[in-house]
């Protein structure tokens, strides 16, 4: 048996998981973020060691699926998991969460390349379920280059008094599309759901979106904002759908789109399914470029055109996400 001098010297220099990430995120110029991490890296995952006793992680390699499921009335657990492309592959798994019972999960999905110009194609499966008193905060960040196609599943249910919140900002030069179908299936469900997208080049976008209202006194609130550039185009599907037979709905809808070149193109379509009258909802849509007599304004007081446009594209992005507190969220807003 080694002395206990000796041991200690050994173990001092073993580097945990959580140094490991944080090096590894350290040198993408990832800022640190607060919480708990995993890290979907070439083929392997990395899992913080310090998530062990907080979380049931399970991974299944054969089907390729990793589910997460919450400790009931535990705190507020802040989980980051990043797919970051490094060379010519890209993991990224199936992933379920469960949250139990009266508990709650801060969700930070990051996914990344490393500015490289290989073509890659990514296919994620996400699927969320609330179950009764649970709470959700869904943050997804994207960036990708113009080489990458996107395509992107998630799904969330949620039962009684269940809330799901979904902040994103995405900056794409490539292909995405985005299937979304978030259930209220519980009374008292509610769900946020905001996102502000960026393109540029020649980046092409879609995202369907569909909130369904399946119990009474269920409250759901979209926003999306598109910002287009270059040959870019975007395109958004939303539908407010609410069944028959239930009570005390709110359903509210708000696209707001901006074009920055004459090349760009933004369709929005908002569209309700309403089987019951007790229900209040609204929906608007707006596709325009930059307001010259907000421009003009800025310009008047000196600031030059080129920042001018800048602090109006800003305005649209916080419209959507004015509380995050976020470091990596910030860098790619600014």
């Amino acid at each position: 048996m080694g002395s206990p001098q000796l041991n200690s010297t050994i173990k001092s220099r073993e580097m945990t998981r959580e140094a490991k990430i944080e090096k590894k995120l350290h040198s993408l110029g990832i800022p640190i973020l607060s919480g708990r991490h995993i890290v979907f890296d070439k083929e392997k995952l990395i899992i913080d060691d310090r998530l062990i006793s907080e979380l049931d992680i399970n991974y299944d390699s054969n089907n390729d699926v990793l589910r997460i499921t919450t400790h009931k009335n535990s705190e507020t657990i802040n989980l980051n998991v990043f797919s970051i492309n490094l060379h010519d592959s890209y993991f990224s798994p199936k992933v379920i969460i469960e949250c139990v019972p009266d508990s709650s999960l801060c969700f930070q999905e990051i996914d990344l390349d490393k500015d490289n110009d290989i073509e890659i194609s990514i296919n994620k499966n996400i699927e969320f379920l609330l179950s009764s008193n649970s709470r959700m905060h869904h943050i997804y960040i994207s960036k990708f280059n113009k080489n990458t196609n996107i395509q992107k599943n998630l799904s969330c249910n949620l039962a009684d008094n269940a809330t799901y919140e979904y902040s994103s900002i995405q900056r794409l030069l490539g292909h995405t599309k985005i299937n979304s179908a978030i259930k209220l299936n519980g009374e008292n469900a509610k769900c946020n759901f905001a996102e502000a997208v960026q393109l540029d080049e020649k980046a092409n976008f879609s995202h369907m979106l569909i909130i369904s209202h399946h119990a009474s006194s269920t409250i759901s609130n979209q926003r999306h904002n598109l910002i287009a550039n270059g040959q870019s185009s975007g395109k958004f599907h939303g539908t407010i759908f609410a069944e028959k037979n239930i009570y005390n709905i709110e359903a509210d809808q708000l696209s707001k789109n901006l074009l920055l070149s004459d090349d760009a193109n933004i369709k929005s379509f908002p569209i309700l399914e309403i089987y019951t009258d007790s229900i209040k909802c609204s929906h608007g849509s707006s596709v325009g470029m930059i307001n010259e007599n907000q421009l003009a304004y800025l310009m008047a007081r000196g600031i030059e055109k080129k920042l001018a446009i800048n602090m109006i594209i800003e305005g649209l992005l916080n419209d959507i996400l004015p509380q995050e507190n976020n470091p990596l969220l910030r860098s790619l807003l600014n």
